[in-house]
C-alpha cells in the first residue's frame, strides 16, 4: 500500500501521541514546529476523536 507523500504514518502518530501522553506525568508539553499541514490535519483529527470518546460513557 502506497502512502501520500505528506502524509504521516500512522507509526509516527503512535510515536508522536505514547509520548505526548507521557508528558503530563513529568509536567511537559509537547511542541512540534514545522509541522506540514498533512501531519497538522491527522493531529487535529485525532484530538477530535480523543476528546469525543473521553465524553462517551463507560461499558
Amino acid at each position: 500500500m502506497r502512502t501520500a507523500r505528506d502524509a504521516p504514518s500512522s507509526a509516527m502518530l503512535k510515536l508522536i501521541r505514547r509520548y505526548a501522553n507521557s508528558l503530563p506525568a513529568q509536567v511537559g508539553r509537547l511542541a512540534l514546529a514545522g509541522v506540514r499541514p498533512a501531519l497538522d490535519h491527522a493531529a487535529e483529527q485525532a484530538r477530535q476523536w480523543i476528546a469525543a470518546e473521553s465524553q462517551r460513557p463507560s461499558q
